[in-house]
């Protein structure tokens, strides 16, 4: 009945989240003949639109790869929280080191893409900043002092050793693992990769943010 619509989503809810391996879970509810109908759905489904099979990979690890910069692109900044956009919908908050637990902390932020014209776009004194970096910049390491902010630009990859899960084609996979293991302000990625029987690991795509599960949102992938 309506009346005891909610407390099952409240028992729903509490079932998912204590077992001994948590995952998310999307309610919706509707009413129907007088009855609420209560539906859990993945948060986030891949539909493989393909005529061939793919693997994702969700949160996964990137590598170590090659310094771009031999010294630091500097940026001139105001007091306040500093924020850096990835380019993929997250960002990165750096307050001042006053402010911070530990002062002169290096932050990494990867992946970043830069827009089309090569920049990196920030955030300093509520004013909307760039800065130009090499083109091939897909992961940053972030230190701040009160006056100023420095880049280290690397162009790294996903590890390979990583399997994903294959979707085939034509396929959907419901993912209900989103569990975020990326720093604060920055959402939830996936990965794809052709599946070649040739290939001995796959090659990864850059990983590109779950912003919204809610929101269609359409992102080129290049595999």
């Amino acid at each position: 009945p309506i009346r005891a619509g909610g407390d099952l989503v409240d028992k729903w809810r509490s079932c998912a989240t204590n077992t001994s391996e948590s995952f998310d879970l999307r309610l919706r509810s509707a009413v129907v003949d007088k009855c609420c109908h209560v539906y859990l759905e993945a948060p986030l489904t891949v539909k493989n639109a393909c005529p061939f099979p793919i693997r994702c990979l969700f949160n996964p690890v990137m590598e170590d790869g090659e310094l771009l910069n031999r010294r630091p692109v500097i940026a001139r900044i105001g007091p306040g929280v500093l924020k850096v956009h990835d380019g993929l919908g997250g960002h990165v908050s750096l307050w001042p080191p006053a402010l911070q637990a530990s002062s002169g902390q290096a932050h990494r932020m990867s992946p970043v893409r830069l827009d089309a014209q090569g920049l990196l776009w920030w955030e300093s004194s509520g004013r909307s900043r760039w800065t130009r970096l090499d083109r091939r910049t897909n992961t940053l390491v972030i230190r701040r002092s009160d006056e100023a902010v420095e880049f280290d630009c690397y162009c790294t990859r996903v590890n390979s050793a990583q399997p994903g899960v294959k979707v085939n084609e034509h396929d959907i996979l419901e993912e209900f693992h989103l569990g975020n293991r990326s720093p604060r302000d920055i959402s939830p990625s996936v990965a794809f990769a052709l599946v070649s029987p040739s290939a001995s690991a796959p090659e990864w795509s850059l990983p590109l943010r779950i912003v919204d599960a809610d929101r269609s949102k359409e992102e080129p992938v290049q595999v």
